[in-house]
């Protein structure tokens, strides 16, 4: 019976072989992909100009190396920021909520206005409303002829937070403050 069941085994014929060549194979062709793929994704790391700037410990300067790559490869982009930038400096130009400026930031000196409506207040202070929504007010008793529809001027910033309104053509204005 023992010779029955040794000879049984022997008829299974299980050959261990095949399966591990196959297994071999797999792992092998698996390996050669990932050898492949890692050299590949290296060679796109080394290709990305972001990644420069991603060692850059300092923040400020790590802003300007992502800005310099962004300006190279993609200029119509940097452009449409940069008039976005100048967008929201016009319309933070004297307002009282401004954000706190940081020593770096170019600030608008002057800003080119038309004014769309002006009134005297009760204590006969100019009211000036700019073509984009801007209110200002006179500060100062100086007197100033305003006339027409429409007037064009320059709000110039002055010393120790003081603005001016210069209307085109004079060579004076008036001392204001922005309300809204």
């Amino acid at each position: 019976m023992l010779e029955t069941a040794a000879a049984g085994r022997h008829d299974h014929n299980f050959n261990p072989l095949p399966g591990l060549k196959y297994l071999l194979l797999s792992l092998g062709l698996g390996c050669a992909i990932l050898t492949v793929t890692v050299a590949a994704g290296g060679a796109a790391a080394q290709e990305d100009p972001y990644l420069k700037c991603v060692d850059v410990k300092k923040g400020k300067k790590r802003l300007q190396c992502y800005d310099t790559v962004l300006k190279e490869l993609h200029p119509e982009m940097f452009q449409k920021i940069e008039e976005a930038k100048k967008a929201d400096q016009r319309e933070a130009f004297g307002s009282p909520r401004s954000p706190a400026r940081s020593k770096d930031a170019k600030e608008l000196q002057q800003v080119d206005v038309v004014i769309v409506e002006f009134a005297k207040n009760p204590y006969g202070r100019w009211l000036l409303v700019t073509e984009d929504g801007q209110v200002w007010k006179q500060v100062d008793d100086f007197r100033l002829k305003l006339k027409g529809k429409q007037i064009k001027g320059r709000i110039k910033r002055g010393l120790a937070g003081a603005y001016f309104f210069l209307p085109e053509g004079k060579k004076y204005g008036i001392k204001i403050k922005r309300i809204r």
